[in-house]
């Protein structure tokens, strides 16, 4: 993904968490963001091919979704939501039908 700040605006990563784990549901770890004007990146890769859905960030639906795999399933996939509010203890999440993971996200 690739996000173009305004002009004078400095980018910088503000927090990010990870976890791995096995299951129909994927989460990474918990971060707190300090920032009001910031894009929450969440994302999982496994290791048997999957569907995965239901890509939220702190609990609220991301604004798009990109997957890779071949024949319907996919081995990786990442979200997004830009935010205008701070949140706390928010974790990026999805479902898939099986599989070890590994979640992560980073604002």
């Amino acid at each position: 993904m690739q996000f173009r700040p305004d002009a004078g605006e400095t980018v910088t990563k503000d927090q990010s968490n990870d976890a791995e784990g096995s299951g129909t549901t994927i989460a990474s770890g918990t971060i707190t963001t300090t920032g009001d004007d910031e894009i929450a990146i969440g994302g999982y890769g496994e290791y048997v091919g999957n569907t995965s859905s239901a890509h939220q960030i702190n609990g609220v639906n991301a604004t798009a979704v990109v997957q890779a795999g071949t024949f319907g399933l996919n081995f990786t996939a990442m979200w997004y939501r830009i935010l205008t509010a701070t949140f706390a203890g928010g974790q990026a999440t999805c479902t898939n039908s099986s599989g070890d993971w590994l979640g992560a996200i980073i604002t």
